[in-house]
């Protein structure tokens, strides 16, 4: 959006924080944090610690948990997640990940408080983000639920099809007082004609 600052229009990006459409995939390394749309999968980058919503995750070739786009290795309660050989992964919606029945470590998940303050988040590549400035967030897993099997897809696509509805309205409105226009033209024009 943009704002004035003394004679000069400044520019800020606006995010709108609301859900993507939510898609089963049935892969094992496929997560998506239910939290009302603030939860986030908490990474390691470069420059420090950053947060993506990105569930698409795979192992590198240390059996160290990483996000597909970019590789970046993903948090848990004990730093980065490193996975034992193992059959099965099961991953409870409270985060704790298994392999083959045994604990191994949680997802470190991040739940903002308000979306308001989810503007204070600046993004990388449009999946991943950092903050400009230390925000409120809620702690524990009673705020989320970790759905394994499942991610949550862009929601730009969703965006627009709520916005070419409103717009399909709009025209739907126009047509109408077009067409009540010309009739009351035509009506009127008969009126004039002897």
């Amino acid at each position: 959006y943009g704002y004035r600052k003394g004679d000069k229009i400044m520019t800020m990006p606006f995010y709108r924080w609301r859900h993507g459409p939510v898609m089963e995939t049935n892969r094992m390394l496929d997560f998506y944090v239910d939290a009302d749309g603030k939860g986030f999968f908490v990474i390691n980058i470069l420059s420090g610690l950053a947060f993506t919503k990105d569930g698409r995750l795979m192992l590198d070739k240390n059996r160290r948990v990483v996000m597909q786009n970019g590789g970046f290795p993903v948090l848990g309660e004990n730093g980065e997640i490193y996975l034992p050989e193992g059959d099965e992964i099961h991953v409870t919606t409270t985060g704790l990940i298994m392999v083959d029945g045994e604990p191994v470590d949680r997802f470190k998940i991040v739940v903002f408080d308000n979306y308001n303050d989810m503007q204070n988040l600046e993004t990388i590549n449009g999946s991943v983000f950092y903050l400009k400035k230390e925000i409120a967030t809620l702690a524990g897993p009673e705020h989320y639920k970790v759905r394994q099997g499942f991610i949550e897809q862009n929601n730009v696509l969703k965006a627009l099809i709520g916005d070419m509805k409103f717009a399909l309205k709009g025209y739907e409105y126009g047509a109408k007082t077009a067409k009540t226009v010309a009739k009351l033209l035509g009506d009127l024009s008969g009126l004039a004609s002897p």
